[in-house]
Parts: structure tokens; sequence; C-alpha cells
């Protein structure tokens, strides 16, 4: 479905085939354990999953909560049932507590880590404040072939009215399983290549040089935030 955002168009001469080869995570034939009330699959789990994460901009406070009724008309455009919807509620409002999950949506941790820390001090005298973007849709020419790429959290540091850093977090909802550190591991060097794409969009995109954009999956179900990058 089209993105509410404006869509920004690269036209690049080249671009690494890692954008040629966009991989793709076989979807899970897991199921959700609702108890009595319902059964959720993979598929929709992550799809709802990811359309109320993106809902977030920061959770500082109460008062930044989405509103559950924004969450339930977010689930009835992706015609979800009302019983599944009630079982991925409680999921997401338990998702959203978990420290490090959390964490990324606190506006008082945005210099303490990646490439923002290194801003610290303008972020906390207020001299470099954050902007989100929400589903932040991308265009890339390649080979005369268009390429398209949706970001599901941008957050841009912006000094002097431009983009001076950046940090780009994925959402996943697979189903963790296994030994943590190796599951963990297996995510980050999958997902490193579909990062990577889009580290060098928001570069050509924002001109923010490269070296100042972080890349981090947030694995919900394992509540880890990893940088993806070497």
């Amino acid at each position: 479905a089209p993105s509410r955002h404006d869509e920004t168009r690269l036209y690049l001469p080249a671009v690494t085939s890692l954008i040629a080869r966009r991989e793709n995570v076989p979807a899970s034939t897991d199921v959700a354990a609702a108890g009595p009330r319902t059964l959720v699959d993979a598929k929709t789990r992550g799809t709802v999953m990811h359309a109320w994460f993106e809902c977030l901009e920061w959770l500082d406070d109460s008062m930044s909560m989405p509103d559950e009724a924004l969450l339930r008309s977010k689930a009835n455009q992706l015609t979800v049932p009302d019983a599944a919807v009630d079982r991925l509620l409680s999921d997401f409002y338990a998702a959203i507590q978990q420290p490090e999950t959390r964490r990324v949506f606190e506006r008082k941790s945005l210099g303490t880590s990646g490439e923002f820390a290194t801003f610290r001090t303008a972020i906390e005298s207020g001299k470099a404040t954050p902007k989100v973007e929400r589903e932040r849709t991308f265009a890339l020419l390649h080979q005369n072939e268009l390429v398209l790429g949706s970001i599901d959290r941008l957050v841009l540091l912006i000094q002097n009215s431009r983009p001076i850093a950046a940090d780009i977090i994925d959402f996943k909802t697979d189903r963790f399983a296994g030994e943590r550190s190796r599951w963990i591991e297996a995510r980050r060097l999958h997902y490193g290549p579909q990062l990577e794409e889009y580290r060098f969009a928001v570069s050509q995109c924002f001109g923010v040089p490269i070296q100042h954009i972080t890349t981090r999956l947030l694995l919900i179900e394992a509540d880890a935030v990893i940088s993806t990058q070497e």
C-alpha cells in the first residue's frame, strides 16, 4: 500500500549489488500462543505489530502512549478480526514496556548510543534536535530499474536546519527460539545487507555523511536492539 509520507526518489548512476538482491526472510510457520481466546498467525502478527510500532514517536511519558482507538483502527484497516486484535494489543503493550525496546523510543536516551553520542553536548543544549520519520519510503534507480524501500523508523538529528546524523531502526517480529546469542547474531547477518541499503539511501537523500549513520535492528520478541554495522 502507498505510504502516507512523501516519497524521496534518488536517481543514481550506480549502487551496490545488494540493492538488486534484497533478501526476504521466509514467513515463519510458528503460531503465537494465544490461550483460549484466539490464535494469531505469524504473518498477521508481524504486520499488525509493525503498523503499531510505526505509530510511536517518543515514549517519555504516559501522554505519549498511542490511543487504543488509533491502534484498533490501524488493525481494522488491515482487516484483522477483533479477537486477534485483543490478543495483539496485550502483546504490544507488554512489548513496549520491555527495557531495551522502550529505550529506542525514549528521547532522553538519544545521546547515549551510536553516532548520536558524538553530538551529545549539542543534543543536551538543544542546539541539535531529533526529527522522527516513520515508514519513510525511498526509491533508487539502479541500472534503469526502480528499486523501492521503506524504513520503519528514521531519526534525523538536525542542527542549523540540516541533518548531521541519522539512526535507522528496523522492526523485526521473528519468533525467538534456541540459544539467544546465536539467534541474535543470525538476524544481524541476515538483515545487515538490507539495512546497509537503507544507510546508503539516507546518506544520498539527506546528505548525511555515511559514517554518521547508524543502523539497528529492534528484535521485539527478544527485547534486543543490535547494531548491524561491522
